[in-house]
């Protein structure tokens, strides 16, 4: 990132660091977070430190047992995945009761830096995650409720197989028959055998897949959909209902977890944002050249700079449009925009009308046309101005009236409504 560029950049769990000590999140006496740095760069930030500067990261996944990258791997070998350039692994500690963040080299455990935290209410750090644990600062996965039924379906699974790859047929005979079961195996379907000893000739079967075992799978899928909140009913699948309304009843409620994730997922969102806006508002130093919409007059280029403020940053409060970070096909965007038309703005049209509302047609057409992917629809639906004619009648003067050349406000008294007043005031005088 750029020298004062306001930014935010997700972190692995593998690269987290938290107090093991703590029970819950606020309890942290320490936070941070290791990252890579290039050695060349790291030299030039800490001169004073160049000689710990060692390539501590150049092969990836050899680090950590539980890397990505090294789970992702059969074998990890010495050389074998080499970077092009030459990392140093460095750490940034949070200590929020001294307000300070410390930077460190992990191997040698040496302070590189110490700087004040200048970081908004929270800290710099957001975790997103679904469900917790009392007691423990741990988080829980959506995987966890059902990670030990999705073993037991895999075993049983492959046990499954193993059986029906043992499947097979063989045919036994008796040591002087075997001339016999030559010409048995060796015949082709429906034709006559010559055999001289039928008895000495038997066909042994090799049972597959134990029927009891479909039992057991379709009772472990049951339990894994319900584990997962209804999965296959989120999915469109296996709703077994009778009626349009159960399915939508019990969507409803299967949808519910995924509507608390969501909302979580916005709150994470809206606090990341939330957070950025905190520096650039602090940052005195900061001049943002933006782009400023006028109603009815256009855009004016401006700058966001300190003298630009207006009040305090806790005067304004940040939000996260709903929706706004799902992404519609555009399929569903039509089909929500044609029940929009028809089931809302169609019936309410003649209020709309009389409040000054109105819909655009043909905006309205080509944009439900190009959701739908018409093409070609631009070249041949054409609109035009509509045909209002106006009759005009020829133009017919008309005898004027001659004013009076002297005073026309009724001060001379003529008008006899001026006259009775200006006798009221000479009275009240």
């Amino acid at each position: 990132h750029e020298v004062g560029q306001v930014y935010s950049d997700p972190v692995d769990l593998v690269d987290y660091i938290g107090d093991p000590s703590a029970i819950s999140f606020e309890g942290f006496e320490f936070e941070g977070n290791y990252y890579r740095v290039g050695v060349e760069v790291a030299k030039e930030m800490y001169p004073k430190h160049a000689e710990i500067m060692i390539p501590s990261y150049s092969l990836h996944g050899a680090d950590f047992d539980l890397d990505p990258q090294s789970i992702s791997k059969d074998q990890v070998k010495s050389g074998q995945f080499s970077t092009l350039r030459e990392y140093v692994q460095l750490a940034d500690f949070w200590i929020p009761d001294e307000a300070i963040i410390i930077t460190i080299e992990p191997k040698t455990a040496t302070i590189l830096r110490t700087i004040p935290a200048e970081t908004p209410e929270g800290g710099p750090y957001d975790k997103l995650y679904y469900k917790d644990f009392a007691g423990s600062s741990l988080p829980i996965p959506p995987v966890w409720y059902w990670m030990d039924l999705d073993a037991t379906l895999n075993v049983i699974v492959n046990k499954m197989r193993r059986q029906a790859e043992a499947q097979k047929t063989n045919l036994v005979y008796e040591g002087d028959t075997a001339d016999d079961a030559e010409r048995l195996a060796n015949a082709p379907d429906l034709k006559t055998i010559k055999v001289s000893n039928a008895d000495g000739v038997k066909a042994i079967e090799w049972k597959g897949i134990d029927p009891e075992h479909y039992s057991w799978i379709n009772y472990l899928e049951q339990q894994f959909s319900a584990q997962g909140n209804n999965l296959y009913l989120l999915g469109g699948q296996g709703t077994g209902s009778e009626t349009l309304g159960q399915d939508q009843l019990q969507f409803a409620n299967a949808s519910k977890s995924v509507d608390d994730m969501t909302g979580t997922t916005y709150d994470l969102v809206k606090a990341v944002a939330n957070k950025m806006a905190w520096h650039f508002w602090s940052d005195p130093l900061i001049s943002v050249p933006r782009i400023k919409r006028i109603e009815g007059f256009g855009d004016i280029p401006v700058v966001f700079d300190r003298a630009a403020r207006d009040g305090e940053f806790w005067d304004y409060e940040f939000n996260v449009e709903p929706y706004s970070l799902q992404r519609l096909s555009a399929m569903v965007e039509s089909q929500r925009t044609m029940s929009l038309l028809t089931q809302w703005i169609l019936p309410s049209a003649q209020i709309a009308a009389q409040q000054g509302a109105q819909v655009n047609v043909p905006k309205a057409t080509r944009h439900i046309a190009k959701m739908m992917g018409l093409r070609g629809f631009d070249d041949w639906y054409e609109t035009a101005v509509p045909n209002v004619e106006t009759q005009l009648n020829p133009y017919t003067p008309t005898q004027g009236k001659v004013k009076n050349k002297d005073v026309q406000d009724g001060r001379t008294g003529i008008n006899p409504a001026s006259s009775i007043a200006n006798s009221r005031q000479k009275t009240q005088r």
